[in-house]
């Protein structure tokens, strides 16, 4: 009973860890499109955006990133036959990657606030495209999970390999497409 209580607490976790993490994204996004406002609204939506993205960071991402990483290391040392699968040499590769961006989004949060207000001097296509990497490794993770028992770490490299090839390649449509 208390494995399956600490398995339903770290899907919850993982359901609000990356809900508030792709808002955060959209804020961004949001915060970018402000350039065509006249200053003094510009100001007031800019300040409304930060005040969103702190506080969705503050309360929903770091709390459901920390219960994410606690239910996990209980549920590995509850498991601990984990190491020897290779599906869950797959998930730390894209757990590691999914911490590294998490400090992108903070350090860009970081930069947000040191801006004051000024112009954010990201395109919005890149603020886009990082935005789907987020997608891209729930999606990944995801898929280590639920395949865990069918997929060996060299099918897992291939799938990896396939998924990041389509989003380039739906990438480089959009931007062909934008181009006409």
């Amino acid at each position: 009973m208390f494995s399956i209580t600490i398995k339903l607490l770290h899907i919850f976790s993982i359901v609000c860890y990356f809900l508030g993490i792709f808002y955060v994204g959209q804020l961004f996004l949001s915060y970018k499109h402000t350039n065509q406002f006249s200053r003094l609204k510009k100001k007031i939506l800019r300040r409304q955006y930060l005040f969103r993205i702190e506080r969705i960071w503050n309360m929903i991402v770091v709390p459901g990133g920390l219960i994410m990483l606690t239910t996990g290391v209980i549920l590995f040392f509850l498991n601990k036959q984990l190491v020897k699968m290779q599906w869950f040499d797959l998930k730390l590769i894209f757990l590691s990657m999914l911490s590294t961006y998490h400090y992108w989004v903070f350090e860009k949060i970081r930069y947000l606030k040191a801006l004051c207000g000024y112009d954010f001097n990201m395109s919005s296509i890149k603020l886009q495209k990082i935005n789907e990497i987020g997608i891209l490794l729930l999606f990944l993770l995801g898929c280590s999970v639920v395949l865990k028992y069918t997929i060996k770490i060299h099918y897992g490299f291939i799938i990896t390999e396939v998924i990041i090839l389509m989003f380039l390649l739906i990438a480089a449509f959009k931007l062909f497409k934008k181009e006409k």
